[in-house]
């Protein structure tokens, strides 16, 4: 079966696009990515049953998703996602037949599995159609808004005990290297996550002729010139030089 789908991938690599309009190209686009949201679909049905048969154990994994970043090299939240919208596939059936047919995506997948688990099971048969709709016109981010203001509607405290867990999660670690650097890990709640964006957006200013960094580099030029007016060393202004390089 899987190399049938090998074979399949292989026989699109091998196809001259350069000779396609961009009218095919674009009827192609929008085949493949149905086409890969049901391979996605199966992917998740054998998550499903490999985490019910508790296959992560015999590699000594502490889970299915510890087992999925372990061999399939996904980040944390892919890989829960990917397990919660397994485990949903029985909850909510028309989810899944959607993106069993391509209908949705597994990015839509994962945000309508995420807010019935965070609705619980008495309001699920309630929100799965009405998500189900939003999705077809909505991209996973705005669905994710949507999904956000029915949890309101139908649970007027839930988005005061969201933002209240978010605020709660928040954290800042400092480690200092071998080398001297330091190192920065965290996650701010969001109302701080964009003050500090600001921040920073603010002192990097538009990008500047001959500016060859990153924007991970000018992120980090720009934090310097953040911090010394907190320190009483007075307002810096942004400038070209070996600071923000």
């Amino acid at each position: 079966m899987c190399r049938g789908i090998a074979q399949a991938v292989d026989d699109l690599a091998l196809r001259d696009i350069d000779t396609y309009p961009a009218e095919v190209l674009g009827s192609e686009i929008v085949v493949l990515l149905r086409q890969q949201a049901r391979l996605d679909a199966q992917i998740n049905r054998r998550i499903g049953r490999f985490d019910r048969e508790r296959g992560y154990a015999a590699s000594g994994a502490l889970d299915t998703v510890a087992w999925l970043r372990q061999n399939c090299r996904l980040y944390g939240g892919a890989a829960a996602d990917r397990l919660k919208v397994a485990r949903a596939a029985d909850e909510l059936p028309a989810m899944t037949a959607a993106l069993r047919a391509g209908d949705i995506s597994h990015s839509h997948a994962a945000v309508i599995a995420r807010t019935v688990e965070t609705a619980g099971p008495a309001v699920a048969r309630e929100l799965e159609p009405v998500l189900l709709e939003a999705a077809a016109d909505a991209d996973p981010g705005r669905l994710r808004m949507f999904a956000k203001q029915q949890l309101g509607i139908i649970r007027p405290t839930l988005l005061l005990e969201d933002a209240q867990r978010l605020f709660e999660s928040r954290y800042l670690r400092c480690s200092r290297m071998e080398n001297g650097c330091i190192a920065l890990d965290g996650i701010f709640d969001p109302e701080s996550g964009a003050l500090l964006e600001t921040a920073l957006n603010t002192v990097m200013g538009p990008r500047r002729r001959g500016d060859r960094r990153s924007e991970v580099q000018r992120r980090a030029g720009a934090a310097a010139h953040v911090f010394p007016p907190v320190l009483g060393g007075g307002a810096r202004r942004p400038r070209q030089g070996p600071a923000l390089r």
